[in-house]
């Protein structure tokens, strides 16, 4: 129940971060809009090769403490953990203990999967390194190198000299690490003593993490293979992100050269790992005076930093609000066995729905057909379009919502569908005669209403006959 609440209110809570960045996302549908159409494709699916590259890393992050995941599976975690991360208060907190949560789950022990994550965390900053070796090393071959610069190579070097530092103070220092997890021990317990009159922490905690926190950074020395494969994989991620960005640059019209693109990705990436809040509007702006000084056009530096903000932003994020279900933490049942089970019935109802709320949430940000508009201009009223502008894109995210709803079976998320795809084919029709949207989401509504039973939302007819069959050959009691 209390995992239930926490999920719905991270929805909330997505939800409202849309609604305060609708803005954003008209820009950046603007923005790609402007692009060659199939270089922005190309970028859109580089990042989905990304973060496949990035839950392979993680897994073998975990692998190096001995606990194994498949992609598909460590895949999830991420993208939620990112989503987690993104859009609620505790921030890279929150993605963390997801990670740590959901190897738990699986009967992991936390301080390993807590090392594991870190171990995950400092292959990224290896990655980003060689990146930033390379792009600073170009950078003081064609200028001179400014104070932004030289802050994010010595902001991301010392993240990743703290992380070693935690790895190995846990692995050879374990008694003075069990008596720091000692001291957070006792100030949680005095806190939770006087608001709650008991203790939340078991009494062993601090030595039994310590303990387990020790066997796990220990094993990465023992394991060179993997941490190999972890250093592997945050090289691959790096070469697809960058290539991301390379295909930005084609998309709007400008020849890519590897030392500008890499040394503009690097430190734009620095950047974005070590100040809060993800170094909103610092990032764009650096990236946009980079691109500047390397003879990229003013008009072009900015719609390219921008674009590739937007995507690498945006993208794991809906990634992450699809598959945060996923994990163990926020899973419909803790136990693999109880999950309901999935069918293509199941799955193509979801990913129609989801595309309708896509399609949706597109044409309320995308322009209006002027033939169309003029054409209902006699019969609808400026304000009523306007009206129904906006009631399609909020109804698209409704969609959205509920397609995440039928990947698990929800018989309220199937009903839930039906009626905002009839009050969307109607919105489509009023803001702007659009027929094509207004026809798919009746088709969806009407396959949805034929599909009822796979989801339960039907009476047990036999049940029905066979009570009828009691009721006649039962004796009376006259």
């Amino acid at each position: 129940m209390k995992r239930s609440v926490l999920f719905w209110s991270i929805i909330a809570l997505f939800g409202l971060f849309i609604v305060t960045r609708l803005g954003d996302l008209a820009g950046l549908y603007a923005t790609l809009a402007g692009g060659r159409f199939q270089w922005v494709l190309a970028a859109i699916a580089l990042q989905i090769v990304y973060f496949a590259l990035v839950s392979l890393m993680y897994r073998q992050a975990m692998a190096v403490v001995g606990i194994h995941y498949r992609v598909r599976e460590m895949a999830p975690v991420v993208l939620g953990s990112i989503f987690v991360s993104g859009v609620t208060p505790a921030g890279e907190a929150g993605g963390f203990a997801l990670f740590v949560d959901d190897a738990r789950r699986r009967g992991n022990s936390p301080a390993s999967a807590a090392a594991g994550a870190l171990i995950g965390q400092l292959g990224y900053f290896l990655g980003l390194s060689v990146s930033l070796a390379l792009g600073f090393a170009y950078l003081l071959a064609v200028r001179s190198v400014g104070p932004v610069e030289i802050f994010g190579v010595i902001a991301v070097s010392a993240l990743t000299v703290v992380i070693v530092s935690i790895l190995l103070f846990g692995a050879r220092r374990s008694d003075r690490f069990g008596s720091v997890l000692g001291w957070i021990q006792r100030s949680v317990d005095a806190s939770t003593r006087r608001l709650l009159k008991r203790t939340l922490i078991e009494p062993t905690w601090a030595r039994d993490m310590a303990e387990d926190f020790r066997e796990a950074s220990s094993l990465s020395a023992q394991r060179p293979q993997e941490f190999a494969g972890v250093l592997g994989a945050a090289l691959a991620s790096q070469a697809a992100d960058i290539a991301t960005l390379w295909a930005l640059f084609v998309a709007f019209g400008q020849e890519p050269k590897p030392g500008p693109v890499i040394a503009t990705f690097s430190i734009a990436m620095a950047l974005w790992s070590v100040l809060p809040f993800q170094g909103i509007g610092v990032v764009e702006a650096t990236m946009t005076v980079l691109l500047q000084s390397f003879g990229v056009p003013s008009g072009a530096a900015a719609v390219i930093s921008l674009s590739f903000r937007g995507l690498t932003f945006w993208i794991p994020l809906a990634l992450g609000f699809v598959t945060l279900r996923r994990t163990q933490t926020f899973s419909a049942s803790q136990e693999p066995a109880q999950r309901l089970p999935w069918s293509n019935t199941v799955i193509v109802s979801a990913l129609l729905v989801g595309a309708a709320g896509i399609i949706g949430f597109a044409s309320w940000l995308g322009p209006e057909v002027p033939t169309r508009v003029s054409l209902l201009a006699p019969y609808v009223p400026a304000w009523l379009r306007a009206g129904a502008d906006i009631a399609a894109g909020a109804l698209g995210i409704g969609l959205i919502i509920a397609s995440v709803g039928l990947f698990r079976r929800s018989v309220t998320a199937l009903r839930a569908a039906i009626v905002l795809l009839v009050a969307s084919a109607a919105v489509h029709l009023v803001k702007g005669l659009d027929v094509e949207e207004a026809a798919l989401c009746l088709a969806v509504a009407a396959l949805l209403f034929t599909l009822r039973p796979a989801f339960g939302d039907e009476p047990d007819e036999r049940a029905g006959e066979d009570v009828s069959e009691h009721d006649a050959t039962a004796p009376r009691s006259d």
